[in-house]
């Protein structure tokens, strides 16, 4: 009774504190509008089901109550858990009504100060668009950047102004105000926008004229400068008109308005413009594919070095008076971009081969590896080859001349490595599981002595290739091709002299014509068990399944698919074959014809000695058809003969044999 008492008084206690933590919640003030609806919506769900839901489960405490008092005893405390279990319901309606004064009175005050911000806020506006008219005084280019810092201050606080405007509308749609729009600040921000964009385009092209001119020569791009002074010059055309509107708008109530603004843009336009004069000269100086030779040529051209050292600056460039010599320099400019394009190109081709790895497998139990798919590799090196001699053709390729052709060298030599080694990958491991015989190798010495230096070949090259697995290592390779097409030839070799001996067992044995060489090759290459043979025995003998061997190899019987057993009459010796499994084979065939004779032999003298049904039975099927035929063919030509009544006679015999 102990245990259900406890557990009793857990959901009770459990009760009571959730109905604490709601008269907490309702009785706190609220800090902020947002914590006041947020308070708000809550006790408005607490209202509509909560207090419901905590209702039935008082309602289910007493009935528990109502049971337990009649089979337990109850402490004190547990008493009094359960009498403040049952108040809290009736408690409930006054601290509700206590809320309701908090929430008014909050809502009244967040009311007062919404709207006391807002006056200010009015202000805030006021002052800043009071700003503004500074704005339109600032003429002097050597102050931009005092400028730049006032619009940004102003900048960020209109920013921080329609954070605040959007903190107001929320608030005004919880006390379901009409929303304020607040047109000012984005009438303020309209004027500020030119001059910020005129402040901050002006200061960035002085800090890049000042890189552009007295900076490191050599980082120059003349592309991005173009680029940059082109997007310069567009911005100030379009400030200039946005401050001549201003300045010539009716409208205007101080006829200065926008023309400080107007001075600055012309003025950065005009030095934007007179910048981009040196554009030209710029492009051919500044081009990335300068090499030597290409200054060398210009330098002859003005017949002074204008060759750039660590010193060397474009403001120092553009005050050698190089104007004049700019269609020359263009034309050698020109052949340097074209040349550098084909540099780079060759450079990315060999960059594309960094992280190009062959791959490599292991070859099943052998100790070593096979060239696995190549069609990566292969594509690359079809587009390469193809790249380089078209980049060969090219005009200006005269200065990569010498590396252009050794890369090609490269990639042609490659491709036959390739060629060479796939070509002898492919027969090595045709190959490889025939020369792993003994008995082919018995047969075959002069053959396995060549696939046995083909193989030591083709394992030190694997072993040298899974050292190095980059594409282009395998041409560092001591003689790699050499060995590719030696063993190419050794293998070229083996392969005929492989068809040469398959071709004399097949004329020594011809049944051996109806099998393929891979099917031959396994039975040649197993001679020390004869019984290899079984699997391929119906494909030289129609009529053979199998055959049956002693323990010591002899054969003693054939088989058929049925299961028919037929004797040999002489007992075929595989040993005395000694490994030539076409000798036997060939000696199967005579004594397989001797056998059927001796049977069908046999098979007839018991026709007439025996019931018909028994000898069906105790022949194999092949002599029960060859006698039956002969005798029905006796019977037949007799029947005939004789009468036509004995012909009806051995008729209706013959369905009576066919019926038993």
């Amino acid at each position: 009774s102990s245990g259900i008492n406890a557990e009793y008084g857990d959901l009770n206690k459990a009760l009571c504190e959730e109905y604490e933590a709601i008269a907490s919640k309702a009785l706190a003030t609220p800090a902020n509008t947002e914590q006041l609806m947020e308070l708000k919506h809550y006790i408005i769900k607490v209202r509509d089901s909560t207090i419901f839901e905590l209702e039935e489960r008082i309602i289910a405490a007493k009935h528990r109550l109502e049971f337990l008092v009649d089979f337990t005893s109850m402490s004190p405390a547990e008493m009094r858990l359960n009498s403040e279990a049952f108040n809290w319901h009736s408690r409930m309606p006054p601290i509700f009504e206590e809320h309701d004064e908090i929430i008014n009175s909050s809502k009244r005050q967040a009311e007062n100060a919404l709207k006391l911000r807002r006056d200010r806020f009015v202000e805030e506006l006021e002052g800043y668009n009071k700003q503004l008219e500074e704005f339109e005084t600032f003429g002097d280019v050597a102050e931009v950047n005092r400028y730049l810092k006032k619009a940004q201050t102003l900048n960020s606080r209109l920013e921080a102004a329609q954070e605040k405007i959007e903190q107001f509308n929320l608030e005004e749609e919880a006390f379901d105000w009409s929303l304020t729009k607040y047109p000012l600040r984005k009438k303020i921000l309209d004027v500020l926008t030119p001059y910020h964009k005129l402040y901050e385009t002006t200061v960035e092209f002085q800090t890049n004229y000042k890189g552009w001119m007295d900076g490191n020569f050599e980082v120059i791009d003349p592309d991005e400068v173009d680029a940059e002074v082109g997007n310069f010059w567009r911005t100030l055309y379009k400030l200039e008109k946005t401050f001549a509107n201003q300045a010539n708008a009716e409208s205007m109530a101080t006829k200065d308005k926008g023309v400080a603004g107007k001075n600055i843009a012309a003025k950065m336009k005009g030095k934007v413009s007179e910048f981009k004069e040196n554009l030209p000269l710029i492009q051919c100086i500044c081009n990335k594919g300068m090499r030597d030779r290409h200054w060398e040529q210009m330098s002859k051209i003005v017949e002074f070095s204008i060759k750039p050292d660590n010193d060397t600056t474009l403001r120092k460039m553009i005050d050698l008076n190089l104007e004049p010599y700019l269609e020359k320099f263009e034309g050698i400019s020109e052949a340097a971009t074209k040349e550098f394009g084909l540099e780079k190109a060759m450079a990315k081709m060999v960059e594309e081969w960094t992280d190009m790895e062959f791959n490599i497998i292991p070859y099943r139990e052998t100790g070593t590896y096979i060239l696995s798919s190549v069609d990566d590799v292969q594509n690359i090196l079809d587009d390469q080859i193809v790249k380089t001699q078209t980049m060969r053709g090219s005009p200006f390729i005269k200065p990569f001349e010498v590396e252009i052709r050794d890369w090609e060298d490269k990639l042609i030599t490659l491709q036959e490595i390739i060629d060479e080694w796939l070509k002898v990958q492919a027969t090595w491991l045709y190959l490889e599981p025939i020369f792993s015989s003994p008995d082919i190798m018995a047969q075959m010495p002069e053959e396995g002595r060549r696939f046995n230096a083909v193989d030591k070949n083709w394992r030190d090259i694997m072993k040298a290739v899974t050292q190095d697995r980059h594409v282009l290592a395998v041409l560092e390779i001591d003689k790699i091709l050499e060995r590719l097409k030696k063993s190419n030839e050794l293998l070229e070799l083996i392969l005929k002299g492989l068809n040469e001996y398959l071709e004399k067992k097949r004329l020594y044995f011809p049944r051996f014509f109806f099998l393929s060489n891979d099917e031959l090759l396994e039975i040649l290459s197993e001679t020390k068990d004869p019984t290899r043979v079984q699997p391929h025995l119906k494909k030289c003998f129609e009529g053979i399944a199998t055959l049956r061997f002693t323990e010591i190899m002899d054969i003693t019987h054939m088989n058929s698919s049925e299961g028919e057993e037929v004797p040999l009459i002489e007992v075929i010796s595989t040993a005395k074959a000694r490994g030539a499994v076409e000798k036997w084979l060939l000696e199967l065939e005579g004594i397989m014809v001797k056998s059927l004779w001796q049977v069908i032999k046999l098979a007839k003298e018991e026709y007439l000695k025996t019931l018909r049904v028994d000898w069906v039975r105790a022949h194999t099927g092949q002599a029960v058809l060859c006698v039956s035929q002969f005798y029905w063919t006796e019977y037949v030509t007799a029947a005939i003969n004789d009468s036509p009544e004995k012909l009806r006679e051995y008729y209706e015999l013959n369905n009576r044999q066919i019926d038993d």
